[in-house]
């Protein structure tokens, strides 16, 4: 498979994006079958090359415009394409901003359609609201670390529960807001005793999944999480979404 180097958005180029969001976002939602407008705007050079190396990959997208029908294949070939890149490369806002971009850029507009007077390129492209959060909320960034954070080699389908979070978001979206986000167990524990107590129930209600994600802060606060399996949090998350859905009922 050919092989690309990795790209950063020059700072210049990204500072002008921020200051002129509203302006940005209404050339986005005219000019939505290419990208020729941000050389057009900045000119060819617009982009830092680095030394790093990557599978070249091409984003899927759905006939029909219902891009969830991609959804799950194109969070794995993104987190299968970037998962050996440093974390300091994974977290830049200027390295996501070239995938939007450049590479994903169709994809990202099926994903998340722009309006003009939207908020979504604010909201999704640039890590308007911190680093963290722009992670979590990135139209394409968020695809891999949803992925990243769900995979499980311990399981006959690794992609298990993928699978389970990119068919309803509800089941992950409230993890990713707490301070324990980016820590492996405690999304596994939680998402394994959720799936569970569903399947054994046969009842599920996603308003719950905001309660049990505080639930865990909560537990996590009063314990020393270094010393607890991820078969804790898993009990934690089980036994709470029965109690909820008992209350609940």
């Amino acid at each position: 498979m050919n092989k690309i180097n990795i790209k950063f958005l020059k700072e210049e180029v990204l500072e002008s994006l921020k200051n002129n969001q509203k302006f940005i976002t209404k050339k986005i939602y005219d000019n939505q079958d290419n990208n020729r407008w941000i050389y057009e705007l900045y000119g060819e050079d617009i982009y830092e090359t680095k030394k790093y190396y990557i599978d070249d990959f091409n984003l899927s997208l759905d006939q029909n415009g219902e891009y969830s029908n991609v959804d799950f294949q194109n969070s794995i070939l993104l987190y299968e394409t970037l998962k050996d890149l440093p974390a300091f490369i994974l977290s830049e806002e200027r390295f996501w901003l070239w995938i939007l971009l450049e590479k994903g850029y169709a994809a990202a507009l099926q994903a998340m359609p722009i309006k003009p007077d939207s908020k979504v390129f604010s909201h999704h492209w640039l890590f308007s609201g911190g680093n963290r959060r722009g992670l979590m909320y990135g139209v394409l960034s968020r695809c891999f670390f949803r992925v990243k954070l769900s995979i499980d080699n311990t399981l006959e389908d690794k992609y298990e529960l993928t699978r389970y979070v990119i068919e309803k978001p509800e089941r992950f979206r409230n993890l990713t807001w707490r301070s324990y986000s980016n820590n492996k167990k405690i999304i596994l524990g939680v998402l394994k005793g959720q799936k569970k107590a569903v399947e054994e129930l046969k009842d599920e209600k996603t308003n719950l999944y905001k309660e049990i994600s505080k639930y865990i802060s909560q537990k996590a606060s009063t314990k020393l999480i270094d010393v607890m399996e991820e078969k804790d949090f898993e009990d934690f998350a089980y036994y709470k979404y029965k109690e909820l859905l008992n209350d609940s009922n």
